[in-house]
């Protein structure tokens, strides 16, 4: 199913609604808006830190598996 096709459905829905129930449709659709827009905020925020991918060039934790198997072997 195609997103025209899901807008179409919710619009079909929204249509089908009484007049008195359209401003808690709006009151929703903005909060989901807001939402979205904080957890955007949020995670552009954190791609910014320069902690993040610090370690990316590190050819010994190419995979964290072994590299975490090698940590850890002599406990064992």
């Amino acid at each position: 199913m195609s997103d025209l096709d899901i807008i179409a459905q919710i619009d079909e829905k929204i249509h089908q609604l009484p007049v008195e129930f359209l401003s808690e449709v709006d009151d929703y659709v903005n909060s989901l808006l807001q939402e979205y827009r904080d957890t955007s905020q949020i995670a552009k925020k954190r791609s910014e830190q320069p902690l993040i991918g610090m370690w990316q060039d590190r050819e010994d934790m190419q995979d964290v598996e072994s590299y975490v198997r090698q940590l850890r072997k002599p406990r064992y």
